[in-house]
Order: structure tokens, then sequence, then C-alpha cells
């Protein structure tokens, strides 16, 4: 949505660099230019049937023009101008904003599904544009900053209320994001815990047996499988990637500052991505998966 409305706001050009051409002077974007613009984005629903809803959000000179227009017979190509996606924008906000975090259309869901779009795995994200402070817990200040930075700015309120639903002010921690990656992760760590005391300085020693301090993919993947690790580590390694398809001492002692596992680490929360509750028909397809600016 922010994404959508600085071009309506700013730039008034669609992906072919044609300007929009709004009724009442505001900048508005035709239902073609919609269309090609949210497909641009790589959305892979029914663009043209959300035009027609935002397009339902008319207001004031916009009513008005309408009618005069169809008392004269005249046709007026429709468009949808900035107002009128922040009316939408809004009404979609408040029909979600009673979903559950585990709902698939969730504000919650959606984000993760951005960091995992924008990063690879939502780990790797949390590490790199959400955990700003590298605790393993991110207040909401620092939530809504990282938010602002992502692209999502308008979202950073509701997706906090979302796994926030009952009211607690405690930091997020990474398994209320992503529980699936967690558990994999835990798993992980369960063996960390079970083999090393989480002694996650022994256990590097003995990942990195030539000393190279680093881990490759491969290198990972065998030290994890000889400790007996059943579940997925390319998904970890991904997510502690430096970023040069080596994990580095740091990027793995960072399990340290997430884990259940970790003797002095965080408590074990319960996430809110286990509850499952449905969303209204009307506003499934207004929570779709349209991702923002790729960063």
């Amino acid at each position: 949505w922010d994404h959508i409305s600085d071009l309506l706001a700013k730039s008034g050009r669609d992906p072919s660099g044609q300007p929009f051409a709004g009724a009442g002077g505001r900048h508005g974007m035709t239902k073609q230019q919609w269309v090609d613009m949210v497909r641009h984005m790589g959305f892979k629903g029914s663009p043209a049937v959300i035009f027609d809803e935002i397009a339902n959000e008319s207001i004031g000179v916009d009513v008005n023009r309408q009618a005069k227009a169809a008392a004269m017979g005249e046709h007026i190509v429709p468009t949808i101008s900035l107002p009128q996606v922040k009316r939408f924008e809004a009404r979609v906000a408040a029909a979600t904003a009673s979903l559950k975090a585990g709902d698939g259309t969730s504000p919650a869901a959606n984000f993760a599904r951005h960091l995992r779009q924008l990063r690879g795995s939502v780990l790797r994200a949390w590490r790199e544009d959400v955990d700003l402070r590298q605790s393993g817990r991110v207040a909401y200040a620092d939530f809504t900053t990282a938010c602002r930075k992502l692209g999502v700015s308008s979202q950073g309120r509701l997706i906090w209320d979302c796994l926030r639903q009952e009211g607690r002010t405690a930091p997020l921690e990474f398994n209320e994001v992503a529980q699936e990656e967690s558990e994999n992760l835990e798993e992980f760590c369960e063996i960390i815990l079970t083999t090393y005391g989480f002694d996650l300085e022994k256990a590097w020693h003995d990942m990195d047996p030539n000393n190279q301090q680093y881990l490759t993919l491969h290198d990972f993947t065998a030290a994890s499988r000889a400790l007996g690790f059943e579940g997925n580590p390319k998904l970890i390694f991904k997510g502690l990637d430096s970023g040069l398809g080596r994990m580095l001492r740091e990027n793995f002692e960072y399990l340290g500052k997430i884990s259940a596992k970790a003797p002095y680490g965080r408590a074990p929360a319960r996430g809110p991505m286990d509850t499952q509750s449905e969303a209204p028909s009307s506003v499934m397809w207004g929570t779709a998966r349209l991702p923002g600016p790729k960063l």
C-alpha cells in the first residue's frame, strides 16, 4: 500500500511512464494502468476486481461528476485516486484488525511473507532488517523504524497489534513472526543443548575443525547431520548466512539470542502464529500477497 500511495501521490506515472489522469485535479489511475502496475509488482490475483472495489470508494466531486455525466449521456473513463485508495486501505485494515497472527491473510502473516521474499528466509531478514540492535528482541519503537525502512510503514502498527492482540507490550521475538522456521531452528538448538550444554563456542569448534573461520552450506549441512539433526539445515543456514554464502562464527552465535534453549537466553513464549481464524470473505483479496518494491 505504501508503494501504491507513493506512486499516486508523487510520481503520478504508471510503469510505462504514462501520466495518470485523475478527476478533480487529483492524480488518478485508469483500470488498465492499475492492472499493469500491480501485475508489474508481481500480484497474481485479479487486479480488476480490486480496482472496482476501490472505485466504489467514491468521494465528493467524484460522485457529483459521475452523476452529471450519466444524466447527460456522457461516458467517463473510471479512475481511482489517492483518497480512494486510502479509504479502501482503511476499510481493509479495519476488517483485518481482528485476524489472528496465524491466519494466512493476517498482517503478521503477510509481513512474514514479505521478509521471506526480501531475504530468502524470515530469519535473515529478521537479523538484518528488523532486529536493529541485534539483541534478539525488538521493541515497538525499533519495529516501526524497521517497517519504515522496509517500505511498510503504514502497516507497522497493524502488524504489531496483530502479534499483540492480548495487549502485551513486551518486545517481539523471532518465534512469534516465523513459527515454522523457529521450530526447525529449535530442533537444531536442542541438539546443541544436549551435546554441548548450549556452549556455542564448543559447537562451532567441532563444526569448523579446520579453523577456517566460516562454514559453507555443505560444511554446515554435513556437521548438523553428523550431530543427528534431521530437520532442514539449509533453512537455518540461509537465516544465518553472512550474505557471501558463508556462515561466520558471529552469525552462528546469534542463536544464543533467539533460541529458547539458551540457558540465559529468552524465556519460551507462546507465539500467536499458532492460532487460526477466518478472514471475512469480502476482504480476503484486500490482504492478498501484493509485495512492495524489492529492497
